[in-house]
């Protein structure tokens, strides 16, 4: 027979069957057994993987996609890149099929610098092995230069390039000076002043020239024109040619000007005005970010989730001295901030949040701030809890953690869009086995330990460790079903149950835990079952390194449970009065023989 079907990612198949053609949309996991055919076409521009596991062989090979194919081969990996015009790729031979690589989606990347390349790496789920690939060299991003020795009569000058990257200098020389040229250029000079959005976070820049001098013990000052025509102080010590106007303070304001003054030795050299239009604007509150402090090696540690990715972010703690830390979250929206102070400083201390948005172009620029209330830094205290995932002695996924009261805690489980997140409230006492039934694929990057606490939620407990929900079991085939007279639901499977599976019933949208007796599966429940649709379903928890990953069985269209029988209505005997009558007559003549015989 044909098997079409669109498969998700990492869905296994064993088709030690008669299968002979596969149709597939998503990833591939072949378990076992032997494939004459397998097609695979692509929806999306993502890479589709195929992997194949076991004893399990694949004869022919067909990918109608333009898009990369990574096929999972005994101990490598070959990469077949797009080409639009080769769209159908055959291959002939069998794949191997001894260990293939399975890896998760946990990336760990060397961070390409400007001369060095950097590293992208795929860990193996099964056997460790780890698959890097090499990201390029990002190459320098030079300033826009600030002459250090300027040009003279007979004296050619020099300016220096900056790596806004690295910090990295390069100089070029600048042509000597005519004799009417040098008449016209100060020693010392600020030029050229102008905002720069870099990467997300705003600058005001500028050049300057220092004279003969060259820039040593020089520094600046950035001020800017208010409405009311008052001069506000960004920064007063500033030794680099930059001022970030991320640190405003300014809930709404607009500037008009920006007047930039360069000091040596205390002594006021020089300074320049430019106009410009800057707005600062505070918007709504956000409630939504978690924010944690825990020990962390010899510093403490900030934890930040839930924030937008992407977006430049500053951490204000009112320590003495003030902590600011500015980070830009990752994909999923988090971030780890090492401070400078200790916990027992932050318990006297209180902290915000700020996410910034800015535009900018050469003379006008805007910044859009959202910012959290003011926090007591012990309410985001983890107190160095641990979370982590667990199997059970009954085969159950569980969480282990020692935090007091966890029914009054919400799990989050963080997946890697944001919308595929899963909130579980703790309060039942159900295992994580049971909660996640109802969510036959899904793929979990991390999970947090969260408390309410008025309006927000504090973050108690964090961790890393991944957790992948696949159902990719063949489906329970039930053969039968009934109710026993102890009350209890009897469900016969095909084949007998095995104890490293654990069994849950599915009936009317509920998951009812059944205990593996002999041949058959039982549970105390009273549903009323008659003539319903009920399914088994079987569960496997494996752990490889910090991944665990739940197998469930596929769902089919279920056994119908059996309708109580009913036996045909039995009525009483019409009585005839004649034939009565007759009785009571024959009763009363033989009690009268009887009390003749006695007197005898």
């Amino acid at each position: 027979m044909d098997l079409e079907a669109e498969i998700n990612r990492l869905t296994a198949f064993d088709v030690s069957g008669s299968v002979a053609h596969v149709s597939a949309y998503s990833d591939v996991t072949l378990m076992r057994g032997r494939l004459p055919k397998v097609e695979i076409f692509s929806k999306t521009s993502d890479d589709i993987h195929l992997t194949i596991i076991d004893d399990a062989e694949i004869e022919q090979t067909v990918l109608n996609t333009s898009n990369k194919i990574i096929l999972h081969g005994e101990e490598n990996t070959v990469f077949v890149a797009a080409d639009q015009t080769v769209p159908r790729i055959e291959q002939k031979d069998a794949l191997p099929a001894k260990h293939i690589h399975i890896y998760s989606n946990q990336i760990t990347t060397q961070p390409a610098t400007c001369t060095q390349a950097g590293t992208l790496s795929a860990k193996c789920i099964q056997c460790g092995y780890v698959l890097s690939s090499e990201i390029a060299a990002t190459g320098h991003c030079w300033d826009n230069g600030c002459i250090i020795d300027p040009p003279a009569v007979k004296h050619e000058g020099v300016k220096q390039f900056t790596c806004l990257n690295c910090a990295q200098t390069r100089t070029e020389s600048i042509p000597a000076l005519s004799p009417d040229e040098s008449e016209k250029k100060p020693a010392f000079s600020i030029s050229n002043i102008h905002f720069s959005n870099e990467n997300g976070a705003l600058y005001l820049v500028w050049d300057a020239a220092y004279g003969g001098s060259g820039s040593a013990g020089a520094y600046f000052s950035v001020e800017m024109k208010q409405e009311d025509g008052s001069w506000k102080t960004i920064t007063s010590l500033l030794y680099s040619r930059r001022c970030s106007l991320l640190w405003t303070t300014a809930d709404r304001v607009h500037y008009t000007a920006a007047r930039i003054k360069m000091y040596a030795n205390r002594q006021l050299i020089t300074e320049a005005e430019q106009e410009i239009s800057f707005d600062i604007n505070t918007t709504a509150l956000m409630n939504d970010i978690g924010v944690c402090f825990r020990q962390y090696q010899d510093t403490v540690r900030a934890t930040v989730r839930n924030a937008v990715s992407g977006r430049t972010c500053r951490l204000d703690i009112m320590t003495n001295p003030i902590e600011q830390r500015t980070f830009v979250p990752d994909a999923d929206g988090n971030a780890y901030v090492d401070l400078n102070c200790n916990l027992d400083a932050l318990r006297e201390a209180q902290y915000q949040l700020l996410s910034f948005v800015s535009s900018a172009s050469r003379d006008s620029a805007a910044l859009t701030i959202e910012r959290t209330a003011w926090s007591n830094c012990t309410d985001a205290f983890s107190e160095n809890h641990e979370l982590s995932y667990a199997v059970d002695e009954n085969h159950m996924l569980i969480l282990q953690t020692d935090i007091d009261n966890i029914d009054e805690c919400v799990l989050m489980l963080n997946s890697a869009e944001d919308a595929k997140n899963l909130r579980i409230e703790l309060k039942d006492g159900l295992t994580l086995t049971e909660r996640l039934l109802s969510q036959p694929n899904a793929y979990y990057t991390s999970a947090s330990l969260l408390r309410p606490a008025d309006d927000k939620e504090n973050v108690l407990a964090h961790s890393n460790q991944i957790l992948n929900v696949s159902g990719s079991l063949p489906p329970i085939e039930i053969t039968g079903a009934e109710r026993l007279e102890s009350g209890r639901l009897s469900i016969h499977i095909s084949g007998n149950p095995d104890a490293k599976y654990c069994y849950f019933l599915r009936a009317n949208d509920q998951y009812l835990p059944l205990e593996a007796e002999q041949d058959q599966l039982t549970c105390m429940t009273d549903l009323d079952l008659d003539g319903q649709r009920i399914d088994v379903i079987r569960t496997q928890v494996l752990k490889s390194g910090d991944v665990f990953t739940l197998y469930c069985s596929a769902r089919d269209d279920g056994f119908k449970f059996p309708e109580k029988e009913t036996g045909p209505d039995i009525k009483e005997p019409e009585k005839d009065p004649e034939k009565n009558r007759a009785r009571i007559t024959l009763v009363r003549q033989m009690k009268f023989s009887l009390s003749r015989f006695k007197r005898r």
